[in-house]
């Protein structure tokens, strides 16, 4: 088996005017490349144009748009597309061989919640028929969190996992506006170093110490869900007993 290196490692976001990649598209694409050290060497944000009036009123309120700054800076999917890619083969460090035996580069992806990017990166790069020099198994910073704070004993779970609530929760700031493509890819940037262990992760101690003092009330007071099996028995055999005198 080939051994697996990630030299470098690029951690992107989109923004869309929807959630079905059939009908919907990319509007914002922003990316940060991080070296071996995951020390950020490159970034990269680019807006999209897009046909504003199958987009609904929500998907404008949700996103950070600017209407009069869309049509300013925005380019064709198209060409979006041809840059990114450009950018992604700057970084690109995995190797890979073709069907004719030669080699080539792609690049190791990551975002934060890789189910919904990754379906819309590939249904916009193969809408405008450009390859993307990527590997299709984008890593997931949105299940590496889950995973890091099932593990981190006594780290107590924040209110949701959504990427802002996450930030605030370990002290990342998010550098502006939430939901803007490249605030987003350099926020989960900085949460995958914290989770690498390059950063530490802050642990709140009062609520490390009321968890500690619900357990312990818990071991002394269980609940009802916690009884013995003779116990459930017999409830079991009272609540039968009356049925039957009735038969």
């Amino acid at each position: 088996m080939a051994r697996i290196q990630t030299k470098r490692l690029v951690v992107f976001d989109l923004e869309t005017t929807g959630t079905n990649p059939d009908r919907d598209c990319v509007i914002q694409v922003g990316a940060v490349a991080l070296d071996g050290e995951l020390s950020p060497c490159g970034d990269f944000e680019l807006k999209l144009r897009f046909d504003d009036r199958r987009a609904s009123q929500a998907t404008f309120g949700h996103n950070s748009f600017e209407q009069q700054r869309w049509y300013k800076e925005a380019v064709s999917p198209g060409e979006a597309a041809r840059r990114f890619a450009k950018f992604l083969h700057e970084h690109a460090t995995l190797e890979r061989t073709g069907s004719r035996g030669k080699p080539f580069l792609i690049t190791q992806l990551a975002s934060y919640n890789s189910s919904f990017d990754a379906v819309f990166l590939q249904a916009w790069f193969e809408g405008v028929r450009e390859f993307l020099p990527a590997d299709r198994r984008v890593l997931c910073l949105l299940q590496r969190t889950h995973w890091a704070l099932v593990e981190s004993h006594g780290c107590t779970f924040p209110e949701n996992l959504k990427l802002g609530t996450v930030c605030r929760e370990l002290g990342i700031p998010l550098g502006g506006n939430s939901h803007d493509a490249f605030h987003d890819a350099r926020a989960a940037a900085s949460l995958y170093r914290v989770l690498h262990g390059l950063e530490p992760i802050r642990f709140d101690e009062r609520a490390i110490v009321a968890t500690r003092a619900k357990d312990a009330s818990q071991r002394e007071h269980p609940p009802t869900w916690a009884r013995t099996r003779s116990g459930r028995q017999g409830k079991r055999r009272a609540r039968t007993a009356p049925r039957r005198a009735r038969r």
